[in-house]
């Protein structure tokens, strides 16, 4: 019959350190480098509409 101290050790889980890989660049610069910025799409889709059809409805919205 197992006892308490088997159980404990049966739902633990046993975690090892990973090995860091060394980079070219400098680690004070790193924060710069974490994020890459907003994402842009690479086709925009064509806008609706003409200039003034715009300015029409962007000033009915905003009333």
């Amino acid at each position: 019959m197992p006892s308490d101290q088997d159980k404990k050790h049966e739902g633990e889980k046993e975690f090892s350190t990973m090995p860091i890989k060394e980079s070219d660049k400098d680690p004070k610069f790193a924060p710069f480098n974490a994020h890459p910025g907003p994402a842009v799409p690479k086709n925009m889709p064509p806008q609706e509409g003409t200039k003034e059809d715009r300015q029409a409805k962007k000033e009915s919205l905003n009333k």
